[in-house]
């Protein structure tokens, strides 16, 4: 996946515990599994409609749902500069 490793992924897995504590994160990979779900239900969408104006309302949900994922990510990292 990517490239990376077992032992990549438990060090990655490690530095966000530390960075972010163990309260928040099973809400963050919570949030995190959502959005990838959410992403991956509105390619199937795409990829199974025919007619063009599908496509647009399930880009322009895709770019909502992005957007509202970096809001949340914005927002922590402000929290986390406090």
């Amino acid at each position: 996946m990517f490239g990376i490793g077992a032992q990549e992924m438990i060090i990655i897995g490690l530095l966000f515990l530390v960075i972010f504590g163990p309260g928040k994160l099973p809400g963050m990979a919570r949030d995190f599994g959502k959005f990838v779900n959410q992403a991956r239900r509105y390619t199937d969408e795409f990829k199974s409609e025919d007619s063009p104006l599908p496509r647009i309302a399930v880009a322009a949900s895709l770019n909502a749902a992005t957007a509202l994922t970096w809001n949340r990510v914005s927002l922590v990292e402000s929290y986390a500069a406090i």
